[in-house]
């Protein structure tokens, strides 16, 4: 149990299990239902893996939401390990959104000739969409690291200001 500085309880603490496993399903969840319900996997496939991407990315905003979740949480609750997995599992969600987002463009770009005049304007339209979805997604992912960050740093200061309580040697009271 974590105590704060004026001796009352840190009840973010007693929570935490709690509230990560509810932040876990938020972070795996929806991509995990989107992709379990492809009925097949055709990587090869350049319009397969467009459409693929383009919902995946279109059910990212509950992963970003546990994210922020996670990070809170153990900030709040005083535990700086977790929040050093977040800002990591948060750094390889932008890598993933950035690389999404190039192959996403690049298979637009290869099936684009496929459609006609009159849908390919709506096609544009949807691809520039999903694209600045995803570099959106990536920033504000981004932004939940820089504040894991910052918040890391003072709660590593207060906890270094605060002192680790001594070994007790010896008898008390003498």
């Amino acid at each position: 149990m974590s105590y704060t500085g004026n001796g009352s309880v840190n009840w973010v603490s007693r929570y935490s299990p709690a509230l990560y496993f509810v932040a876990a399903l938020m972070l795996l969840m929806p991509p995990l239902d989107i992709i379990l319900s492809m009925a097949e996997y055709a990587w090869g496939s350049a319009q397969w893996r467009w459409g693929a991407i383009g919902l995946v990315s279109g059910g990212m905003l509950l992963p970003i939401v546990g994210v922020l979740l996670a990070s809170m949480t153990a900030v709040l609750a005083g535990q700086l390990w977790p929040n050093r997995v977040v800002m990591a599992v948060a750094v390889v969600l932008v890598l993933l959104l950035l690389l999404a987002a190039g192959l996403f463009s690049l298979d637009a770009i290869e099936i684009r000739h496929q459609a006609t005049a009159v849908v390919r304007r709506r096609f544009d339209v949807a691809v520039i969409k999903t694209v600045l979805m995803q570099l959106t997604q990536a920033l504000t992912l981004l932004l939940v690291v820089r504040s894991a960050w910052r918040a890391d740093r003072a709660l590593k200061v207060a906890m270094e200001a605060r002192g680790t309580p001594e070994l007790v040697t010896g008898m008390v009271g003498r």
